[in-house]
This record gives C-alpha cells, structure tokens and sequence, in this order.
C-alpha cells in the first residue's frame, strides 16, 4: 500500500475525523511527518532478524513517497523515528545538522534514507536491530563488523562475564556526557566492571536513548566514533578501552545464500573458503578488518534486499485479506445506519493507540461497538495492544477491515457489532 509522507509546516497527529460531527482531536498535535497510511502491529516486538521475526524491519521496508529539501539529519531522524518507532545513534563525527534532500515514490524507507545519506556521504546500519546508526561513508561495515567480533569473543571469555556482556539492556547517556561517568553507570547497569576509561582522552556524548539494546553492541557503539575498541583485562576482570586496529587480520563466516551473491572480484585482499555454520554451507572470508568490513557491509545490503523482497509479499498478502475483509463485510453488515439513518464515516489517523482507546472512540463517536473473541486473546491481542491505521471516508466495514489487517486477525461485523478473532 502507498504511503505518502511529506513534510509540511503544521500538522495533527492521530485526528479523527467523524462526517457531519465535529472534528475530535484522537492526541495531541506535533510537527511533522504526516502519512497517508500505515501497515504495521505495535502488538509485536520492535526489532529482530527480518520482516517474518523483525516487525520493526518490516516497517522500514514500507513503500513510502517523501520529499526533503535540504532538511537537518538529526530533525528527519526525530521525526520519522517516532513515526516508524526505532531508535537511532549519529556518529560523534557526524554533524546532525547535515542537510539531506531528495525526493522518491513508492520505494522502502531504508532505501529513500539510504541514497538521502549516500549524497551526504554518509551511510548507516541497524545495530542487533535495535538502533539505527548513522555513520561517515563507509563506515556502517566496520560497526557492523566489530559488533560481530566482539559477540564472536565474548563467548571465549568467563561465563558470567560473557552473559552480562551479550545480555540486552535500556540505557539512556545523558547529554554531553563525560566517558567515566557515562561507563560507571554502564558498568552499574550491566554488573560489569570497565576500568581505563577515564584516562582516554574522549570528548563527549550528545544524548541518546537505547531501548533493549545489547551491552557488547552498546559499548561497541559509545568507543567507535573515537577509533577505539575494547578488550577484557583477564588479570583485572575488567573491561578496558584499545585501540582500533584495522590493519589487524580477521575472519568471518557468512550463510552461503548471502554470501554467495558477492562479486569477489570486488574484494581483491580478502580470502574466500567453503565453511560451515550452524549445519548449513557457508563461506569463510579472511582478511584485515578494513577489507572484511567492505563485505560485511555488502552482505549487509544483501539480507536487507531480501527482506524487502519479502516485505513487498507480505504488503501484497496484507492487501488482498483487507479487500477480501472488505467484501465480506459488504456480505455480512445488514446496513445499519447510526443516528437520524445517516452513515457515519470516520477520516484521518492513528498513531500508536490502545485497543481500548480506538475502541472507546469508535463507540463514542462513531455507534461501532467493537471487542475480541477468546481466541484473538488467546493469541496475544488485548486492549492495550498498540495499532496505527488510517481510515478514509471509511464507513463500518472499512474500519473493521483496517483495523483486523493491522492486528493479523478476521472479523464478524453484524450491525454496529465487530467481533475480531484469530
């Protein structure tokens, strides 16, 4: 489905418009991106591997049409961050107030963001799917590499150090805030011990929020936008900051139906072998961290074109069950008109709201008594399940149907009564 986000001066978040009423304010109004529509379930976790396990992926992988001219990198990061719901880190050696422009149509938001950086020179990853980084160009490998090796390591070091070190946590760094202080609340947090900290001479951070985000992945992030590494002090049991050396020679092993996309041609200085991982074919790339990083980044736009690819299957099976809903719905409803035996219909959008309110809405506004059946609960769905949609004119039976594509369920609509099920 087209979503089209474009920025303007003023707009309302979350209005709902009911025909022949006045208009009622769903949330409060903010500034920009506004959307013409959305496909995704707040019910589901944020981030993971790809669209089928990684909900938040899927969002970025929506066909959006947006233009920017010359907009701050860190206001077009605000805002569509809190539309798609990701967080994000800018790289200590980015400026945020970058200008990105460009202007696309239906094409995924993780390629309209992808070329907008590219003209900057600058380029990004998702980190354990649980924060997109923007970095200098070329760059996003050497991060997603390092992460990788620092998670490979850990499983070499003490056991209770290795849990703490690959556990996920929430952790906010405070603005411009100083390294010592920032790794002792780490070090709180995470029961871990960093040492060394304070005698590097860092700079500081600006703000930034990490929800669910993994400790090795997190201190990863904090050292390198200062080209420095970590490394685990077995005599001191501590975590101590080293140098980032990318000369040094290192090795990966990727799934051979990512890898063997690669044009090895490309990667002169790196060395290519059959492998194995986890039972399956796999291939083994060897090299210094500079070069594997190149594949590592490729590998990288490999996995998320495949996602999109399934992205896109899933949008088009999403469409077809809410036409399906919509006119099974016109066989079912026996027409009911609301008040004075005209039809209300609802215009506008939802934006991150409970079952509970969007219900309590609905009834108010609109005469549409909605609930859940046993076996939509028993599949996880409740009031405060979270849902964004947007609604066009849309009478009874559209409502319903937008709202069952959002939650992955089937509805019975008799009346003015919806009953959603799995």
């Amino acid at each position: 489905m087209r979503r089209n986000l474009k920025f303007r001066r003023r707009f309302q978040r979350g209005v709902l418009l009911v025909g022949a009423a006045t208009p009622f304010l769903f949330s409060p109004s903010f500034s920009e991106p506004s959307a013409e529509a959305t496909r995704f379930s707040f019910a589901r976790p944020l981030f993971a591997a790809g669209p089928n396990d990684n909900p938040a992926e899927n969002r970025l992988f929506e066909p959006v049409s947006l233009t920017l001219d010359g907009s701050p990198l860190v206001s077009v990061l605000e805002r569509y961050a809190e539309f798609y719901q990701f967080a994000y880190f800018i790289d200590r050696r980015v400026d945020p107030s970058t200008a990105v422009a460009g202007s696309f149509v239906d094409v995924p938001f993780v390629d309209a963001l992808r070329k907008m950086l590219d003209d900057a020179e600058l380029s990004f990853c998702v980190l354990n799917g649980s924060v997109l980084c923007v970095v200098p160009k070329d760059a996003a490998g050497e991060l997603l590499l390092l992460c990788a090796l620092r998670r490979e390591a850990a499983a070499e070091l003490p056991k209770n150090v290795a849990q703490r070190l690959t556990a996920p946590l929430d952790f906010a760094v405070e603005d411009f805030a100083e390294p010592a202080a920032t790794f002792e609340r780490l070090a709180s947090r995470s029961r871990l011990k960093f040492a060394g900290f304070e005698k590097t001479p860092f700079d500081r951070w600006r703000a930034a929020e990490f929800k669910n985000v993994v400790v090795s992945d997190l201190t990863t992030l904090l050292l390198f936008g200062f080209d420095v590494d970590y490394r685990y002090d077995a005599a001191e049991k501590a975590i101590r900051p080293a140098t980032l050396d990318r000369s040094r020679q290192v090795e990966r092993v990727y799934p051979e139906a990512d890898a063997a996309k690669l044009r090895k041609s490309d990667y002169p200085d790196c060395k290519f072998a059959a492998a194995r991982l986890d039972g399956k074919d796999a291939i083994q790339v060897s090299g210094s961290f500079a070069e594997v990083a190149k594949v590592e980044y490729a590998v990288s736009l490999i996995k998320r074109e495949r996602w999109a690819d399934e992205a896109r299957r899933n949008s088009a099976r999403r469409t077809a069950r809410t036409e399906a809903n919509v006119a099974n719905a016109d066989g079912k409803t026996n027409g009911k008109r609301n008040s004075g035996g005209k039809r209300k219909v609802v215009s506008g959008s939802i934006k991150n709201k409970t079952l509970k309110d969007v219900f309590a809405f609905l009834k108010t506004n609109v005469g549409l008594e909605c609930s859940l059946d046993s076996s939509a609960t028993a599949a996880g769905l409740n009031l405060s399940t979270r849902v964004s949609c947007e609604f066009r004119n849309a009478d009874a039976p559209k409502i319903a149907s937008t709202l069952a594509a959002e939650l992955d369920a089937e509805f019975e609509i008799d009346g003015d009564r919806v009953v959603f099920s799995k």
